[in-house]
């Protein structure tokens, strides 16, 4: 109830010294009295969680200046529901170091103030996996990484399109990651990858989850930044054949590369299609390729050696 905490949201801000914090945990009305806490310059929380499922639990706090709430440094913050809307009102470190940043909303209106900001001003600092899911997905672009930043994972699942409808209208190669390792897209977020900027060395790209019209014309672009890639691993889960044309850029040769088609799928359309269409893949280790035998009647492809030599095709080199 509101009388819990009202007299601590009448103090004025920063007026409530509590020093250096391991935890910090606020949930439902509690977090209004966030701005008036004054945590050490130097505090370092392993984990910060915040949760609201009622707009009225941060009636208070959503009217704060943007970056106007210094938190120090966070290892791992989690925002649930409406305090999700937070984030811009919150000031990191610019030393920070995050092992993990998640965000999952599945309506609108939990991202909107994060929406209304601009472009790469919500500073994270380092982090080290980031994971974004449904209307989340839309904040990536206002998101801002520490220039030596390397991410181990990054993690975008948007089962509907309205969950990228804000990244769809950006330009491509405009939303900087940094370095990256992992990458995963689930859905519609494979919308996101023509957007990424950058040159980057992966080490495994997982898409998963793409039906047959999930995709616009810009993932399939020869001039975005993505064509110059160098994947290892490549992963097609649980879509259409189509999202295999996304290997434009096959001056890379992939280790290994899978595709998992979608459950109970039947292959009979591909047989008039092989005559006219084939899909080049580009280099593959011989030992690295991994699609059913149906789906590789239509597929262009060079298997090579560890020197990256052209070798001839053989069966053993498949899995179906």
């Amino acid at each position: 109830r509101i009388e819990h905490v009202s007299e601590v949201i009448r103090a004025e801000n920063n007026s409530i010294k509590l020093g250096k914090v391991n935890k910090l945990d606020l949930k439902l009305l509690t977090i209004n009295i966030l701005p008036k806490l004054q945590l050490h310059e130097e505090n370092e929380m392993e984990e910060f969680l915040l949760s609201a499922d009622k707009k009225e639990h941060v009636s208070e706090i959503i009217h704060a200046e943007n970056n106007s709430i210094c938190i120090g440094k966070v290892k791992k913050l989690e925002l649930e529901l409406f305090a999700i809307n937070i984030l811009p009102k919150m000031k990191l470190h610019e030393e920070n170091k995050m092992d993990r940043f998640s965000l999952s909303a599945d309506k609108e209106e939990y991202v909107s103030e994060i929406i209304r900001v601009g472009n790469n001003t919500i500073w994270l600092g380092k982090v080290k996996s980031l994971e974004l899911s449904g209307h989340s997905v839309n904040t990536l672009p206002k998101l801002r990484l520490h220039e030596e930043n390397v991410m181990e994972d990054l993690v975008l699942n948007a089962p509907e399109l309205e969950h990228v409808s804000e990244i769809t209208s950006a330009e491509n190669n405009s939303i900087n990651t940094r370095k990256l390792k992992n990458l995963e897209l689930r859905g519609y977020a494979i919308n996101v990858l023509p957007k990424l900027q950058g040159e980057h060395e992966i080490e495994e790209l997982v898409i998963a989850n793409v039906g047959r019209r999930f995709c616009s014309d810009d993932v399939f672009s020869s001039d975005i930044d993505f064509c110059s890639w160098k994947i290892k691993m490549l992963k097609i889960e649980n879509s259409a054949i189509d999202v295999l044309k996304i290997r434009k850029g096959k001056g890379c040769v992939l280790d290994h590369f899978e595709f998992v088609p979608r459950k109970g799928e039947s292959f009979s359309y591909l047989k008039p299609r092989k005559a006219f269409s084939s899909i080049d893949i580009g280099r593959v280790r011989e030992r690295g390729l991994f699609v059913p035998k149906e789906v590789r009647s239509i597929l262009k492809y060079t298997l090579v050696d560890d020197e990256g030599n052209g070798v001839e095709k053989k069966k053993k080199g498949f899995i179906w």
